[in-house]
Order: C-alpha cells, then sequence, then structure tokens
C-alpha cells in the first residue's frame, strides 16, 4: 500500500478520535511574544586579491611545462601541463593547445568530455572573488531588528491540546501543534526535520564574514522546503523518537516537486548528565542529473548557466563546478550525531554530520563548551567542515573558532558580545586571493517581551 495513504489514515483515525465530541467553544489562550536588537559589528575582510588570469598569453619554447606562467588560463586554473606547440596564431596562443588541453581535462573527468573547437576553444579570462573591500567599508556597521510572533492555544475536554502560531507578518503560513497521549504533532512550512528536532549538540551555525561559509551542521534535506508533519512520540524512559514527513517539498499538489516524500527519523536518549542523539534523512530529487560528467563545456550545466569556456571571461568557482562538481544538489541523505554533557558547571555540546548528495557532499565536527561567572554567561566554540566534490578531490575546507560573553541587564534585556575567526580554503580560488582568514566583532543589547 502506497506509504501516502498509509500515513493519511493514521492521521485522520487520531484526529477523529481526538476530536470526537470536544466542544466547539473551548477558550484560547492567546499571547503575543518577539525581540528587538541593537547591533554594533565590525569585520576585516579588505585583503589584496588577484582578479583575473588572462586567457591569452604568448606561449615560448621556454615555459612548454609551466602550466601556472605561460599557456591558457584554463590550464593555469586546474593545473594542466601540456606541451606548447612552437607555431603561434594570430591571437598569440598555440595552434592546438586546446587539443592538448582538451586531452588533458578528459584525462581528468574520465572520459571523452570536452570539446575544443572554433566555437569553444578555451581562451577564456578566469575570474576570481572580488575583494570585498573595493568599496570603502563603514567599520563599524550599527544594526537594528525586530522580530513579533503570536500563539493561540486550548485543551479540549477530551484532552487534546490544540496550539496555533505564526509570525506577525504572516509569511511563513503558520502552523499548528496537536499534542495528547500520541504524543505532539506539528504542521508547518519547513517544520523541523526529526533530524534537528532530535539533535542535542550546538548546530555549528556562527556568523562570520569572509570568502565563504559552509554554516555548521546541515539539519534537513531540502526536501523539508514544503509544508511538512513532525511527530514526537511520548517519552519513554529517557527515550524520545520524532518522525517528520514532508510530502512536496514545492507545496505545488504537484508530482513535478524538484523533491517528494521525504521522511527522517531522530532518537535521542537521557543518560543522567549525558544526552545522545541520532538522526537521519533521506530525501529523493525528481532530477538528480545536476552535474554529468559526459557534458560539453559549450553547452550549459543543470542550472542553465553557460559553460563556454570561449566567452570573454568564466568564474573559477565556475569552471571548478563544471569540472569536479561542487554543488549540493541530485538525492540527498543527512546523517547527525549529537551530544551534551553537564560537568560541574559546565555545558559541553558537540555534532558529526555527514551531508551527502548526488555531487557534492559535507562533513562536519563542533564543540561548544558554556559556563558561567557570576552574572556573565561564557561560551567557546570550535567548527570544522569540509565540502567534497564529486571528482577530483577538490575539498573546500572552513574551520571557526569563536567565543562570547553575555549578561543581564535586567528582566527580558540582554548585552552579548561576540567574537569569530573564520578560515576559509577554496581551492578554486587557489591563484586568486588563496585561503583567507577573517574576524568578526558583534557587540549586541536585546529586548525580549
Amino acid at each position: 500500500m502506497d506509504k501516502k495513504i498509509l500515513l493519511s489514515g493514521a492521521a485522520a483515525i487520531v484526529l477523529g478520535a481526538s476530536l470526537f465530541a470536544a466542544p466547539a467553544n473551548a477558550a484560547f489562550d492567546f499571547s503575543i511574544g518577539g525581540k528587538s536588537s541593537v547591533t554594533l559589528t565590525m569585520s576585516d575582510e579588505c585583503l589584496a586579491q588577484a582578479t583575473q588570469l588572462e586567457g591569452q598569453g604568448t606561449i615560448t619554447e621556454d615555459s612548454v611545462t609551466d602550466a601556472v606562467t605561460g599557456g591558457l588560463a584554463i590550464a593555469q586554473l586546474l593545473g594542466l601541463t601540456y606541451d606548447a606547440d612552437d607555431d603561434l596564431n594570430a591571437g598569440g596562443t598555440a595552434a592546438e593547445d586546446e587539443d592538448e588541453i582538451e586531452t588533458a581535462l578528459n584525462a581528468l573527468m574520465g572520459g571523452a568530455i570536452v570539446t575544443a573547437d572554433e566555437d569553444n576553444d578555451m581562451v577564456a579570462d578566469i575570474t576570481f572573488a572580488a575583494d570585498p573591500c573595493t568599496d570603502p567599508k563603514d567599520n563599524p556597521t550599527l544594526g537594528i531588528s525586530n522580530e513579533a510572533s503570536w500563539t493561540a492555544s486550548t485543551t479540549l475536554a477530551n484532552g487534546l491540546s490544540v496550539s496555533v502560531g505564526d509570525d506577525l507578518d504572516l509569511a511563513n503560513g503558520g502552523s499548528m501543534t496537536l499534542s495528547g497521549a500520541f504524543g505532539s504533532l506539528e504542521i508547518k512550512k519547513a517544520v523541523d526535520s526529526a533530524v534537528k528536532a532530535s539533535f542535542v549538540g550546538d548546530d555549528a551555525d556562527i556568523a562570520v564574514v569572509g570568502q565563504g561559509n559552509l554554516g555548521g551542521h546541515t539539519l534537513g534535506t531540502s526536501g523539508t522546503a514544503g509544508t511538512s508533519v513532525l511527530w514526537s512520540a511520548p517519552s519513554m524512559g529517557g527515550v524520545d523518537i520524532k518522525l517528520s514527513y514532508a510530502p512536496n517539498a514545492d507545496d505545488d499538489g504537484e508530482t513535478e516537486a524538484s523533491y517528494m516524500d521525504t521522511i527522517g527519523v531522530g532518537i535521542g536518549v537521557q543518560l543522567d548528565a549525558l544526552a545522545v542523539s541520532l538522526g537521519w534523512e533521506s530525501a529523493d530529487a525528481k532530477d538528480d542529473s545536476c552535474h554529468v560528467a559526459a557534458g560539453v563545456f559549450d553547452t550549459a550545466d543543470a542550472d542553465g548557466n553557460s559553460v563556454n569556456l570561449g566567452a570573454a571571461s568564466v568564474s573559477a568557482a565556475h569552471v571548478y563546478n563544471t569540472v569536479y562538481g561542487t554543488d549540493y544538489c541530485g538525492d540527498e541523505t543527512n546523517m547527525v550525531i549529537g551530544a551534551a554533557l553537564n560537568a560541574g558547571g559546565l555545558d559541553i555540546k558537540a555534532g558529526y554530520s555527514v551531508f551527502d548528495t548526488a555531487e557534492a557532499d559535507k562533513t562536519t565536527m563542533n564543540v561548544r563548551l558554556d559556563t558561567t561567572m557570576d552574572a556573565y554567561s561564557l561560551n567557546l566554540q570550535w567548527a570544522d567542515s569540509v565540502k567534497s566534490s564529486k571528482v577530483g578531490s577538490k575539498d573546500t575546507k572552513q574551520t571557526v573558532l569563536a567565543g562570547g560573553v553575555s549578561t543581564a541587564l535586567g528582566d527580558g534585556v540582554n548585552m552579548s558580545l561576540a567574537l569569530s575567526n573564520n578560515t576559509y580554503d577554496d581551492p578554486s580560488q587557489a591563484l586568486g586571493n588563496g585561503k583567507q582568514t577573517d574576524y568578526r566583532a558583534q557587540f549586541k543589547i536585546e529586548a525580549t517581551f
């Protein structure tokens, strides 16, 4: 029997039995909450960076095997060596170098992949990430933000609890939670997956600046983007089980949705001062051909972007994605392990996750320490992420060190200082800006109501 029919039938039985004979005039408790914060942020993103590799350069016998100082930009970027021809054409490049590079690329990617012809002569300039301080930065930067939400809840005569709520701008579509002897059932757009809801570690999503950010642990696949259901079973002897189901990631009711029938499972166990969690989720993509090794450079990739290396210029990141496959796309599987320990006033949280897709994958590890000293709360964090390409072992690496201190100024008003140091190493930028380390400091006053 189709799993959607089973799930729909089970939900109907649960809701029907719970609502039977419930009074229609149950009173609701209504509340509004939110927070407002003022921030002052400083950073050091300004670094000298290369802007491009020239696509055409004179090749001489002195540089026949020097892929960095001579040759076409594509060969320089990918570190390919080839025998440059002695006969130079009018453009200053050797007449058959494109064929040499084509052969080298085919060997790199494992097949007859690249076509170098008059429409795709691979003489594009290769551009790198621009200097973020090309325009002068206003440092420090002052900011303000506001959030507000509402919640209404009631308990029916049969013991079923019903809660609904949303942000005040009504942008997220709201949520409904039903609670009773069966546990709780939450229905919401982009609801927390069972993996995220059961995770006891810290998500490692630390605020940083710099060349890039891999974003810490991935706690939900792309399949949970639509309206989803999260069921939390009643706790049994310190064991908590959660299941999530997202029928359609696009919320369009069509069978052509990008992801269909995404299921997640999360289990948490509490052992005195130690808590451990394990989560797993799988999302099947409608189209998982995001990186086709048989693609040709003068066509387009899965996103419709041109990969013609005979164009005037192309970014180094785009070339790397075309050759090695560096996007998250296609079928996705997520596995997350978390742990939390209270050790005499020191709270320790750790996490390990593997996010696997049809193209690139990501592995993340992190540790967070929290403690208090008098009226101050202190934290120290470390997170390490590696994004692996589909072919070629071209790993993007990120290491973040962070710390913070906060204290209460009064009821509902807190003051905090957060510091982070982000080291980001993108192999596509090796001949441009290279590996970067950037710091960020933010002072915040936040009022919660």
